[in-house]
């Protein structure tokens, strides 16, 4: 099963689930793939050899930097 909220057909599952509409599967999907950069970010600097703790403050940093 594809986990990513970004694929087509992530808003109709969302949907399947008690209490998620329309409108906020739409504003989940929205959220998730304005995260994608971040997420992509940390995992590279894991992958790296930072701890994710470490990863994550270098992301926020550079967030506040901009």
């Amino acid at each position: 099963m594809n986990t990513d909220l970004a694929c087509a057909g992530a808003e109709a599952l969302l949907q399947r689930c008690e209490g998620i509409g329309a409108v906020t599967a739409a504003k989940i999907c929205r959220g998730w793939a304005a995260g994608r950069g971040t997420r992509d970010s940390v995992k590279f600097l894991h992958d790296l050899g930072l701890t994710m703790a470490q990863a994550q403050q270098v992301c926020i940093r550079q967030t506040l930097l901009n």
